[in-house]
Parts: structure tokens; C-alpha cells; sequence
């Protein structure tokens, strides 16, 4: 029997990075906006094998090991009965994006091995995977999250389309903080106080609920990738020009988006953008 599971992905429509904590991580303020199903799994019981998983991804070369590896290697090790498997991956958006798919691969899977072994949800272990996993396997439409993106406040869903946009260069997560680190350190730069980034998330929120233009989405590492691809800045011009209510860059990049209520103006952003020879996915969401 085949098992499919939809896996959802994510943005950030705000990312603030607080200071290198002791164990090397960091504090984050962010709002986290979840995007419909854009990937799949699919999971098939394998009686034959008793070594290990066995997983294949169609559409894009993964290198290294997936979140869903990850996700039941770590759950064995816990003590959870799960049996071997056969997991067939299709994807749409490739790793240093910033648009959460892996991780939205690995909760989709979480989930999964919870609900057929009766299990609760491993939350510590869904921490542990990635920031963004906590998020996407709670199931919530829009939340606040802080900490290293475990503490999670649901907010009211919002009623908004979004456009993905790939570009042909990626951002290495670990590589991107290690830049912000060296940038703080070189220019002297403090971090605010997380009450400001509660009540800019906040503000931000609540004119997009409205409708409200808010053009270029606050996030620490848009600086740093717009020094570098000029090319972000073509975009944000041409999705204010569409007439989207939003954009910016979604992680530590390298996908960015523009928001709208309703396809229309990001079909138009589309039309524009499709020719720029340095896109490499386009992906509208309603």
C-alpha cells in the first residue's frame, strides 16, 4: 500500500536574527506564513528490505541527506517501531531557497510516522531538524515565532497569493549566518530589542490583513544578497510596478516573493520577470 503525503513549504515575511548564542545558534523573530502543498511524498511499507530507508527524488538532484532520512533514522534511534521504507520524493523548489520545502518534507513525515504509530508528535525532534520545522509540522496558517523558531504563537491565517522565485544561485544557510556574524562583528552592529521586532511583525501583519501596500519586507539577511545579485533589486521594482502589496526574501535566501491579494498582479510580475535569464523557477500560489 502507498502512503501520499502533500508537504507544505513556507515564508518568512519578517526575519530578524538575534546574537550567536553559546551552543552557535541564533535567536530568531519571525513571522512564519504557510504555502499550500507544493511538494509529495510518497511512502511505501518495504517487507524486503530490513537495512535501511530507500529514497528516490524526481526533479531535482538532492545532495547530501534529506530531512525525511533524518526524520527516521532519528525516530528508530528514539525506540519508535518504524518499519523500513521505500519513499519516492517529487519536488519543486531546490535546497538554499529559503522556502522551508525540506523541512516542510521532513514535518509532512513526521506527521505521518506519528499518526501510524499512535504517537504523539516528536516536537523536540521536529526542534532539532530545523527552525522551520516546528512551524510546518504544528499545521498552523500564519504564526510569531521566536526562540530558535520552537516558540510558536498561531495567528488568523492570511487571505494572500504569493510568487515564488527561484534564482540560479543558492544561500547555504550555515554560510549566511556565518556572513551576518562577520558583518556584525566588522561594523560594531547591535540587535534591537525583541519587543521592536514583535511590534514591527505586528504592524506588518495588520496592514497586509488590511490590504495595505507595505513594499520591501524587513529582513537582517536582504542586505547581504542584495550587495551581491543586484538582481533582487530588479525583482522588488518590478513586483512594486505589478502592484503586489509586498516582497522581499524569504530564509537566508536565496528565494525571494512578492505578495497580492489575488493572482492578477502577480501573473503581470510574471509576465515580466519569466525572460530575466538569472530565474530559474517561477511558482504562483494561491
Amino acid at each position: 500500500m502507498n502512503h501520499v503525503l502533500y508537504s507544505p513549504a513556507k515564508l518568512n515575511l519578517t526575519l530578524r536574527i538575534g546574537a550567536r548564542r553559546a551552543d552557535g545558534l541564533h535567536d530568531l523573530s519571525s513571522v512564519f506564513l504557510r504555502l499550500p502543498s507544493v511538494e509529495a511524498l510518497t511512502i511505501t511499507m518495504d517487507s524486503e528490505n530490513n537495512v535501511k530507508d530507500l529514497l528516490s527524488v524526481q526533479t531535482i538532484e538532492l545532495k547530501g541527506i534529506n530531512l525525511v532520512t533524518r526524520a527516521s533514522e532519528r525516530l528508530r534511534a528514539l525506540g519508535w517501531p518504524l518499519p523500513f521504507l521505500r519513499v519516492s520524493l517529487w519536488k519543486q523548489l531546490p535546497p538554499g531557497t529559503g522556502f522551508g520545502a525540506g523541512s516542510g518534507n521532513g514535518a509532512a513525515f513526521l506527521r505521518w510516522a506519528s499518526a501510524l504509530l499512535g504517537r504523539s508528535l516528536p516536537l523536540e525532534l521536529a526542534r532539532e531538524l530545523g527552525a522551520d520545522v516546528p512551524f510546518l509540522v504544528s499545521g498552523l496558517p500564519l504564526a510569531f515565532a521566536c526562540g530558535v523558531g520552537e516558540r510558536l504563537e498561531g495567528l488568523k491565517a492570511l487571505n494572500l497569493s504569493a510568487l515564488l522565485l527561484v534564482p540560479r544561485w543558492s544561500s547555504p544557510t550555515a554560510r549566511a549566518f556565518a556572513d551576518l556574524d562577520r558583518r556584525r562583528e566588522e561594523r560594531g552592529s547591535s540587535v534591537s530589542d525583541p519587543l521592536f521586532f514583535r511590534i514591527e511583525a505586528e504592524t506588518l501583519v495588520d496592514d497586509l490583513r488590511r490590504g495595505a501596500t507595505v513594499g520591501l519586507l524587513p529582513n537582517d539577511f536582504t542586505d547581504l544578497l542584495a550587495e551581491r545579485h543586484p538582481e533582487y533589486g530588479l525583482f522588488f521594482a518590478m513586483a512594486e510596478k505589478a502592484g503586489a502589496l509586498a516582497w522581499g526574501i524569504s530564509g537566508s535566501g536565496s528565494g525571494a516573493f512578492a505578495l497580492a491579494q489575488g493572482p492578477t498582479a502577480l501573473l503581470k510580475l510574471v509576465a515580466s520577470v519569466s525572460a530575466e535569464p538569472w530565474v530559474t523557477h517561477l511558482l504562483v500560489l494561491e
